[in-house]
């Protein structure tokens, strides 16, 4: 390779990785920025509204991801792997995919992942609801009949005091511990949450970090000047999805109570695993393109793909789908008709990805 198609082959990958950098600090901006957005205005049930939308459309990105890409790809790979051998016919990849996905049910149960979450219950539109020991606080919550969302009244106090009797003033017993304010009772909960991430985020992000790494390895492994067609096809198929991925991931991650700081951090290391997989194979290519291809990459990225088919599944279906399913129960049918088509929508974006040229 001579001086000219090295200097390509170096602009090539700083190209690659502005363009899927760029894109995955966009994609994972839009929860981050709803996130921070709610509590600091007086619309925080438009925004939560949008963000239990935003959920149910990673939903069918993961799902999608999951069933249309993952494990087809990790089925592929592996008869590769063991090519004409009679363990060829056998489930291997979908049996790992269940297995991890019973693992994370395993761990999430054991662990109490989502009691850590908060103790609050939602409203019709997925609004954080505080519900504390006194019944008075939910009761008084009004909702709108034609959208399903909490009204000024149930906004401006999740924790109500029950209306004093015969015009006299509330007595507490002075052996009774005192009650707990809204704005205690907030601050607690914003505490309880500021260094936690949840396992279920842990794996989710190491499952997307493993894709989104072999992802760039196989980006970086092509040489542009000789597989130009391939690597340009390549390069677009991580491009279509990598935002909404990104999205989904952060999207998942708030979820479980991480604050906006810690997220933002997050955001910043995960937009660096697909380059650096990129210059990894890039480097690979350059030095000892054997290794690039050896057999032992083969089956650790067939156990790994198939793995992460595995997480999708289970936070596309359990954590994303079924939680926003229940915090719409009680919406009209138009808002659960527009929920339903969010769904489709993530999924459909991921089926058209496989429209594109492979690489």
């Amino acid at each position: 390779m001579n001086a000219h198609e090295v200097f390509i082959s170096i602009a090539w990958a700083l190209f690659c990785c502005t363009v899927i950098g760029g894109l995955s600090i966009i994609g994972g901006s839009v929860p981050v920025a709803l996130s921070a957005l709610g509590p600091r205005n007086g619309r925080r049930i438009q925004l939560d509204t949008i963000f239990l939308w935003m959920n149910l459309f990673c939903s069918g990105i993961f799902i999608g991801g999951a069933f249309l890409h993952l494990l087809p790809e990790s089925r592929a790979d592996y008869v590769k792997v063991v090519g004409s051998s009679w363990i060829r016919n056998l489930p291997v990849t979908e049996a790992i995919a269940a297995v991890t996905c019973l693992c994370m049910v395993a761990i999430d149960h054991i662990s109490s992942a989502h009691n850590e979450v908060g103790d609050h219950v939602h409203g019709p539109d997925g609004m954080a609801i505080y519900a504390g020991s006194h019944p008075e606080s939910t009761a008084s919550l009004a909702t709108d009949p034609e959208s399903g969302a909490v009204t000024a009244e149930g906004e401006s106090d999740g924790c109500a005091m029950p209306e004093p009797r015969d015009g006299a003033l509330l007595q507490s017993d002075p052996a009774d511990p005192p009650m707990p304010t809204h704005r205690k009772h907030m601050h607690k909960h914003r505490r309880k949450h500021r260094f936690e991430l949840g396992v279920t985020s842990l794996f989710l992000l190491a499952a997307l970090s493993f894709h989104s790494c072999i992802e760039g390895f196989g980006l970086g492994v092509l040489d542009i000047t000789d597989d130009r067609g391939d690597a340009i096809a390549f390069l677009i198929a991580i491009v279509s999805h990598k935002g909404f991925e990104v999205m989904a991931l952060m999207a998942a991650i708030l979820s479980h109570g991480t604050n906006v700081f810690t997220a933002c951090i997050l955001l910043g290391l995960f937009t660096l695993v697909t380059p650096v997989g990129l210059i990894t194979g890039a480097l690979l290519r350059l030095g000892t393109a054997g290794l690039a291809h050896g057999a032992v990459k083969d089956v650790v990225v067939v156990i790994g793909t198939a793995a992460s088919a595995g997480t999708f599944t289970y936070v596309g279906v359990v954590e994303m789908l079924s939680d926003s399913i229940h915090k719409g129960t009680t919406s009209p049918l138009h808002a659960k008709a527009v929920q339903l088509s969010l769904i489709a929508v993530g999924f459909l974006i991921m089926a058209a990805v496989l429209l594109l040229p492979e690489g």
